[in-house]
Formats: structure tokens, sequence, C-alpha cells
């Protein structure tokens, strides 16, 4: 389509490079400039690509400005204002740009606060190992003779709990296993529930404290000590999820044991979604 035809003589092209030369200009068209040389009117017309043109300037003091950026055809009614267009266009992309990464931190943010409350909740589980261990004086029989007599007392547990992580502050779930007490030569079956909560570090580090309370049953118990068929246990905990490990410290209790305080260590790992 042709735009515009001039047959001024003496025009100046200006590249985007800003090298420019002298000609006639003779045809521009939306993709292309026609023109011969100015020093040579009677030689070749040449045609150069209307993208590589920054500006010309005729005879007359006219101009035809070709938009650099996006390399469209700007009438010479427009030409004054050139270049406060081209710096505005900048500071709207610039504006722009800060927009869009404001906008994607938004909804990072969204991810983990405002998600629907739905999607707030994850289904997690937790394998774990735990060693307890308690000192305590009791009275045992030797040779028909009773005397008192100081000893320690250890155990493991070996618990898998099942529930829902809420938001990432909280988890509910039902906890059981089994639980080896060496020093009682006994077997016991615990079900709790088990409750955590966290107050998250960052994505990586999240403190909790933990109570997980209901029976425990025993299964197997040596006769020479006394104990029970099944009581309430408990244990609370202070430690720390470090990504999908997870250590604590605390106390254990269950009075089916001789020796029912102990000191509980508990070591394990997450499985379930991340936040």
């Amino acid at each position: 389509m042709l735009l515009h035809l001039t047959i001024q003589a003496q025009d100046v092209i200006v590249l985007n490079d800003a090298t420019e030369f002298e000609a006639k200009v003779l045809e521009i068209n939306e993709d292309n400039i026609r023109y011969k040389k100015w020093n040579n009117l009677e030689g070749p017309t040449y045609v150069i690509n209307a993208k590589e043109i920054f500006f010309i300037k005729y005879e007359n003091g006219t101009k035809d400005v070709f938009h650099a950026k996006d390399n469209k055809f700007q009438s010479p009614s427009n030409t004054q204002n050139v270049s406060n267009n081209s710096n505005q266009q900048d500071d709207n992309e610039t504006q722009r740009i800060s927009n869009n990464d404001n906008k994607k931190e938004n909804i990072d943010q969204e991810k983990l606060y405002t998600r629907p409350f739905i999607k707030k909740i994850r289904f997690h589980s937790y394998p774990s190992v735990a060693f307890y261990s308690s000192c305590k004086e009791y009275r045992k029989e030797w040779n028909g003779h009773y005397k008192m007599q100081k000893g320690c007392f250890y155990g493991f547990d070996l618990n898998w709990s099942f529930g829902v992580r809420f938001y990432d502050y909280g988890y509910l779930g039902i906890l059981t296993g089994v639980n080896f007490n060496i020093g009682e030569e006994s077997l016991y079956l615990p079900i709790r529930i088990h409750m955590r909560g966290y107050y998250p570090i960052n994505r990586i580090i999240h403190p909790f404290i933990e109570f997980a309370g209901g029976v425990e049953i025993t299964l197997v118990h040596a006769d020479h000590w006394p104990y029970k068929s099944f009581g309430f246990s408990c244990t609370t905990i202070f430690g720390f999820d470090l990504d999908h490990f997870s250590i604590g410290l605390g106390y254990y209790y269950s009075p089916a044991y001789f020796s029912p305080h102990n000191l509980y260590l508990k070591v394990g790992i997450k499985i379930g979604k991340k936040s």
C-alpha cells in the first residue's frame, strides 16, 4: 500500500544506528523505502527495509519518523512528540514489569495464606522411632530376701501417625505402632490422638510442640514385674521439622510400666505434600 510519495531533492535518511546519508526519496511503503543517492540521481534505484530507518528529513524541513521499537511508520504530524512518546513508553514498560513482579510476589503470598480452605488441608503421615529411659529405685527379691535396688529402664517406640496438616500451623492425626520396653521385657500397643502446633520460621524449619495421648495395651509382659493390662499414656515433645525430617525431645508417661516417667527422644520423617 502506497503511504507517501515524494519527489523532494536532497532528503536526509537517518538509520537506527545513527548513520545518515543524502538521497532523493521516491516512494515509502509499509515495509520498505525506494530512493536514489543524491550524488547519483541518474543511477540505480535503491530499496531499504523500513525497520532500519529512524527518520527521514526532507529538504523543506519536515520529517517522517519510523518508531525504532515497533518499526511502525509515524506520520509527520507526530514528529515533535517522538522523544516524549518514546520516554513515556519506556516508563510504561518499566512500570509494567514492576507491576508484574509485584503481582507474582502477591500470588506467591496468596498460595501460602489465602488459598481456598480445602487446599490448606494436606494429608500427612509421620513414621518415627523413639528411645526412652528412666531410673528408679525398686525392691528386688534375692534368695528369699528383699532389698532396695536402683536400676534404669529403657525401651523404644516404632510409631506411625496418619492425619491432616492445617495451613502450616497445625496437625491432627492418629498414632499407633509397637513399644518395646527392654528393661521390663514387655511389648505394648499404643493408640493415641496425635497433635502438633507449628511456628514456621521459613519453608524448611518448622519448630513445633507435640502432644499425643491415649491408651497403651499390654501385649507381652514378664511375670516377675508388676504391670497393668492397659492404661492412659502420653508424650509431650518440643522439636523441629527440618524439611521432611523431624526431631524432638520430651516427656513420656505410661502407668503400665514399673517406671512410668521417662525421658523421650524421637526422630522421624514427614510424608506428604509441602506447603
